[in-house]
């Protein structure tokens, strides 16, 4: 949640879901590597395991050429999610490549936003 609720946008280079057994998964962005990682911590132990899912990740830059942060939270009245929202950059592997890519090394933009329903259908 928004620290003051009259804010209605969190941003952030993580975002954490919790799932019905509380367990804790943390997808995280280190612009340092640029790269995505999955963090899943296990609610009885508190253990912690990492894994790397995607490697060459930039994060999008303001007008200014600043980077923003991955991860945009969008409340309602400081309290209800509204809207979440993921917006990177993911750079092709040059040493990797299919006879489909061509000559194409063009940056990927990821954007992709999900809606919480409140009730089910």
């Amino acid at each position: 949640l928004p620290v003051n609720p009259l804010d209605s946008i969190v941003t952030s280079d993580y975002i954490e879901f919790t799932d019905d057994n509380h367990q804790t998964m943390t997808i995280e962005y280190n612009p340092v590597t640029e790269t995505l990682s999955l963090l899943v911590t296990d609610p009885d132990t508190g253990d912690t395991t990492s894994s790397l899912l995607l490697e060459n990740v930039k994060a999008q830059v303001d007008a200014d050429g600043n980077p923003v942060s991955p991860f945009t939270l969008e409340y309602e009245k400081g309290r209800y999610l509204y809207r979440a929202t993921v917006d990177l950059a993911i750079v092709p592997d040059d040493n990797m490549s299919v006879a489909l890519d061509g000559n194409n090394t063009d940056t990927i933009r990821l954007v992709a936003s999900a809606m919480p329903r409140f009730q089910a259908y």
